[in-house]
């Protein structure tokens, strides 16, 4: 197609315009790769969830601790 246009002109095809997209499709034909990628992906949010709430429990237990001090008039 380029060569009868000529010179001033050129043609792609939908594939190459779309490299990203053809090579994830690629990938996603692969469905191990897949699978193990999701699996990956969802135990690293499982740990930085968890740390996170670790992180908030220990916190709370110092902010009550430290509940009374910021509070010298108030009982609870």
């Amino acid at each position: 197609m380029s060569r009868k246009l000529g010179y001033p002109f050129w043609a792609k095809d939908w594939k190459q315009m779309n490299r990203s997209l053809v090579s994830a499709l690629k990938l996603e034909k692969n469905l191990p790769c897949f699978v193990i990628l999701i699996m990956i992906v969802l135990v690293g949010a499982l740990n930085i969830i968890s740390t996170l709430v670790m992180v908030v429990m220990e916190k709370n237990k110092d902010v009550a601790f430290c509940g009374p001090w910021a509070r010298p008039g108030r009982t609870s």
